[in-house]
C-alpha cells in the first residue's frame, strides 16, 4: 500500500483520480476543496493547475496532519 500525504491526498480527490471504491483515500471533491482551503488559506476553487503549483512551491513548508474525513 502507498501512503499518500494529506494534501497529496486532497488535491487527487480534487482532480478525481481516486475512485469511490478505494473508500480509505476517497473523498468527495467538494470535501477535498473544503481541506484544501482550509490547509493552505487559498482558494483556487476548481483551477487544479493553480492548486498544482502553489502547493508545488508551497507545500513542503506545510504540516498537514489528520484524517482528510
Amino acid at each position: 500500500m502507498v501512503y499518500m500525504m494529506p494534501l497529496e491526498g486532497a488535491l487527487k480527490n480534487l482532480k478525481q483520480e481516486i475512485p469511490p471504491e478505494r473508500r480509505r483515500e476517497y473523498i468527495p471533491r467538494e470535501r477535498a476543496l473544503e481541506l484544501l482551503k482550509q490547509w493552505t488559506g487559498q482558494d483556487f476553487g476548481y483551477d487544479i493547475p493553480k492548486w498544482e503549483a502553489w502547493i508545488a512551491e508551497h507545500g513542503s513548508k506545510l504540516r498537514v496532519s489528520g484524517n482528510s474525513a
